[in-house]
């Protein structure tokens, strides 16, 4: 059986282009957090949705290939790595898929760290908004709320700030 390295390069080369794409949006995440703006993160978070997608469909298929090699030459898929992949390939393929290895390997790096970086961006946004709700509660149960007649009223309410029967 011949072994069509050319379609391994092609899978490779695609999930390179996604992880780009990833390490994009993250960059652009990260952007629209600190610029606190909702509408860009939700689209932003949609569009990494749809890249995670396109990144399982695009893994999927080199697994195929992979447990196609595999069956070739009589090992399991979990033998195969890129290293011995590229010692088995022509010369020409093999430098492509060395290069790949190398640039996937990088962009996965990254976007390990822009995701570790959003994810604590999202802690501390999450932490800022309790404390501030923390902080309107508080101010509002130990004290002073507006009642139905629009006037100030005094002593403990459970934390709302205007009266129910406002």
């Amino acid at each position: 059986m011949e072994i069509d390295f050319r379609r391994l390069v092609a899978l490779l080369k695609r999930e390179a282009e996604i992880c780009r794409a990833w390490v994009a949006a993250l960059e652009r995440l990260a952007a629209a957090s600190a610029a606190a703006d909702p509408e860009g993160v939700s689209s932003l978070v949609g569009e990494m949705s749809r890249l995670q997608q396109r990144m399982r469909e695009a893994e999927g298929l080199r697994g195929e290939w992979i447990a196609g090699l595999a069956a070739s030459l009589g090992c399991a898929a979990a033998e195969i790595t890129l290293r011995r992949v590229v010692h088995l390939a022509p010369p020409v393929e093999g430098r492509v898929l060395s290069d790949l290895r190398e640039e996937i390997s990088g962009l996965l790096q990254r976007l390990r760290d822009l995701q570790g970086r959003a994810s604590l961006d999202c802690r501390r946004a999450a932490e800022l908004a309790q404390a501030l709700f923390d902080t309107a509660r508080g101010l509002s149960a130990g004290g002073v709320r507006y009642g139905s007649e629009g006037r100030l009223e005094e002593g403990r309410r459970g934390g709302a700030l205007v009266s129910r029967d406002a």
